[in-house]
Formats: structure tokens, sequence, C-alpha cells
């Protein structure tokens, strides 16, 4: 969209994402307190918000499956290109012994896929971990692994800019292609869509008055590094940019040593922390219809277990199928984001 529009349009885009965020909260306290309930999911708010209005019990079921629907494809979507984002950049960092490990696949294509495979079951293993509780100590570490990255990459981007005198190719302050406005907006919709995971936060928060100010403080932290990295990341690279900025970092450079592949590792670590967090709302969808009624505990936990490997399985089967993963993004993003937000 350009390095004036664009950031415009960002800043628009998540200042409504946010507010529609606190929106479902403050829904979700009202119908707690109106039917003395101790906490809903998106999908309770939606039924009983549309059966309230309306009267009709049907139309809630309706709202109830459509909004699960949503989630499901929304957030199996974040983990389908968590997935291929986290191959690439081990593709990367391993650029060295690519040659031996790849030997007998030339295309790229084919050799992301072969990656998925190999480590499938690193994401299968964790995928077992069922409570938030013990999602929330990975999450912190990935967060500082986050923040070392950013300054690694913002300090590469300025030497960059430094090295070539000026911006990189194609750099525009408006685009000019009217389609790439419709792929801009499914991108930054997918990149702020969080709505699926609020409720899920806000009902384990010991002390949920304080979810709101804290939602608007992180949201407004993402905002300015999503237009910080944006803006500079375009400005340096321009049709050069990859989908994910770590890719445009080098292996290693002999005067900074490994800053740079290990801001490629911390930057794959919290892409990872990430899936597992998304990865828990489809679980809370998918998994009670198949235990609910399962009295053992033993036959319950091995339920989980064939659901959850399954459903991982899933979400590497599809970037392995679709190539073009910047693509399902922007589908997903302007499908399925679009209507949750």
């Amino acid at each position: 969209a350009g390095y004036v529009l664009g950031p415009t349009l960002l800043i628009l885009m998540g200042l409504i994402a946010t507010h529609c965020m606190t929106l479902l909260v403050s829904c979700s306290h009202h119908l707690c307190s109106q039917m003395q309930l101790p906490a809903l999911s998106y999908a309770d708010v939606a039924e009983l918000s549309i059966a309230y209005k309306f009267k009709k019990r049907y139309l809630g079921l309706v709202a109830r499956w459509s909004v699960n629907f949503m989630l499901l494809l929304t957030q199996l979507g974040f983990c389908c290109t968590y997935i291929a984002f986290i191959a690439k950049n081990v593709i990367l960092l391993m650029r060295n012994s690519n040659e031996v490990l790849f030997s007998q696949v030339d295309d790229p294509d084919n050799r992301i896929r072969l990656t998925i495979i190999i480590i499938l079951p690193i994401f299968i293993i964790f995928s077992y971990i069922r409570s938030l509780k013990f999602l929330a100590p990975i999450s912190t570490v990935a967060n500082f692994c986050y923040l070392y990255a950013i300054i690694v990459i913002l300090t590469f981007c300025f030497m960059t800019l430094a090295d070539q005198n000026g911006v990189g190719p194609d750099v525009q302050t408006f685009s000019t292609t009217p389609l790439s406005y419709p792929l801009f907006f499914g991108n930054v919709i997918f990149a702020f869509e969080g709505i699926g995971s609020v409720l899920p936060l806000e009902n384990k928060i010991s002390n949920p008055k304080l979810f709101q100010p804290i939602l608007w403080t992180g949201m407004f932290i993402v905002i300015t590094l999503y237009v910080i990295l944006g803006v500079i990341g375009y400005l340096t690279f321009g049709s050069n940019l990859e989908e994910v900025i770590s890719l445009n970092l080098p292996v290693a450079v002999p005067t900074v040593g490994l800053f740079f592949p290990i801001a490629t590792l911390y930057l794959t670590f919290g892409i990872f922390s990430s899936y597992l967090i998304q990865f828990y709302v489809p679980m809370e969808i998918i998994e009670p219809p198949f235990t609910s009624r399962v009295k053992s505990p033993k036959s319950k936990l091995l339920i989980q277990i064939i659901i959850r490997t399954t459903v991982v399985i899933f979400t590497a089967l599809v970037p392995i199928a679709i190539s073009q993963i910047n693509l399902l993004i922007d589908l997903i993003g302007a499908c399925s984001s679009s209507c949750l937000a």
C-alpha cells in the first residue's frame, strides 16, 4: 500500500480491531451479570446476544455455529502459516547444511515440505499441553526472544540503508496497483486478528477489571511495532522484502558474529509459541463434543491425544499442499478474520 498510506491504514485498522475486542469483553461482562454466569466464550456471547435480541433460539444456535466455524478457520489458518514460516526459518538457519540434507531436493517448495515433515513431531508433542497456565512461561520467554529479534532486525535494516545509500527497489508512497489493496486489507486483518483468544485470556486473569487496560496497552505496543518494522523493512528492501522479514537477514556477518542467526532462531521460537497459544482456541471448540460424555479419565486423555495429533497433522498438510502461503494469509484475513473482528 506504500510507506505513507500503508502505516495510516495499519493504525486505523489496529484501533478498530482493538475497539471490537473491548466490545466483546464488555458484552461478555454484561451477559454474565444478567444471567449469573461465571464466564462465557465468544460463541456463548454470540448465541446469547442473538437469541436475546430476536427471541429466537435457533438464530442463537446459528450464531454460535457461525462463530465457531470462523474461529476454527482463522485459528487453524494461523497455525498453518506459522508452521510454514518456521520451516522457512529452519531452512535459513541450516543453510550451510542444506546441500547435505536436501542433496536430492532441488525445488525450494519441496525443501519446505520436507522440513515441515521433519519438524512435525515437535509440534505434536507440545500440542499436548492443555492449559494456558503452562503455556504462559513459554509465551513470556518468547516475548523476550521477539524483543531481541526486533532489535537485531532494525539494526540490520539501518545498516543496509546506510550501505546502499538510499531506499530499496520499487519503493512507493502509495501503491499504484489496485489489486494490492484487497491483499493489504486481508494481510492486516490477519495480523490483528486476536479476538478469538481474548475471552479465554480474560476468563483466566485473576483481576478481570485490569484486562481492558492491559489489552489497550498491549495492542498499542503491537501497532507501534508493526508500523516501525513495516515501514523500515519496506524502505530497506522494497520489492525484495520477504513475507517474513527474518528471511532477509544474512546467515552470518563476520563483523557482528552470530547476532543475525540468533535473531532468526529467537524469532522462530516466538512463532512456535504463538502456534501453541493459537492452537488452544480450536481445541476448546473441537474437544468437548468428543469428551463431554466420556467418564474415564484415561479414555478422555486418549481421545484428546488423538484429536490434537490429527489437528496438528492437518495444520502441516495445508502448507505442504499450498506453497503460496502469503495468498492463504490474505484469504483467511479477508474472509473469516474480518467476520470475527
